[in-house]
Formats: C-alpha cells, structure tokens, sequence
C-alpha cells in the first residue's frame, strides 16, 4: 500500500496505484472515499450506512458520532478486497 498526504487530504493506494482509500476535510464534513465500495456494496457495515452519501462516500460532520468500532471492523473488510476490483 501507498500513503499519499497532501494538504487537507490523505490517501492510500493499492501496489498497483489504484486508489483504495481517500480521507478528505472539507468545510463542513470529513469524507471518507472508500473505492471498494464501488464494486462491493454488499461489503459495507449496516452501521455505517448512515454515513452512505453516493456511491463511495461516507460523511461524517459531527465527531462526536463517528462509529470509531465500525470503521475499524470495517477496515479488515475493505482490506480483504484488495486486489478484487
């Protein structure tokens, strides 16, 4: 894996230099932009499907109700997708 960090934005990349992961701040929310989604829906966490917005993105505007425990039963998930899609 590859971790790009660039002003406001944090980035993982596959070996291959696929995007995987993207973590950006924005004004009024954080976005998390997660590829693996986008071929695997099915492998989203019904507890974050509140965070759901499009296709890839999860937001998150109000830290104190980010599901830290999801995210990292999550990773584990997303991880296993490497090099599926």
């Amino acid at each position: 894996m590859q971790v790009r960090d660039e002003p406001g934005d944090w980035a993982i990349d596959t070996p291959s230099g696929r995007p995987f992961l993207k973590l950006r701040i924005q004004k009024k929310h954080v976005g998390l932009y997660v590829l693996p989604l986008y071929y695997h829906p099915e492998a989203l966490d019904p507890a974050l499907r509140l965070h759901l917005n499009g296709k890839v993105t999860l937001r998150f505007s109000k830290p104190d109700t980010l599901p830290v425990e999801a995210l990292q039963r999550q990773a584990e998930t997303w991880l296993a997708l490497v090099g599926l899609y």
